[in-house]
């Protein structure tokens, strides 16, 4: 749930689009993920010492999204092209196995 907001700071910097506002506006989309995640995991907050802070779960939605990076914008740029692919389609443009539904 942290790394759509993650990708979308990272596109943002890479494009040298990112200004606060856009990083806000990016926040504020994603108050919807915070709110799951911290439903769920209560544990989980910003910067009190008895919790795990959200800080840690942004730096593990970079480490997988540097890992799957260049498959993720191969992706984004062909969906932004045709608005719509399949599964298939996903897995076959970032080289990845699409598990068969039994």
């Amino acid at each position: 749930m942290g790394r759509g907001p993650r990708a979308n700071d990272r596109w943002l910097r890479e494009q040298g689009l990112w200004t606060p506002l856009a990083a806000w506006i990016t926040e504020v989309c994603a108050e919807g993920d915070r709110s799951d995640i911290t439903s769920a995991h209560p544990y989980i907050g910003f910067g009190r010492s008895a919790e795990l802070d959200y800080g840690i779960l942004h730096a593990a939605a970079d480490r997988l999204l540097d890992t799957y990076w260049p498959q993720i914008t191969t992706v984004a740029r062909t969906l932004a092209d045709r608005r719509r692919l399949t599964g298939e389609e996903i897995a076959a443009l970032a080289n990845l196995t699409n598990p068969k539904k039994p």
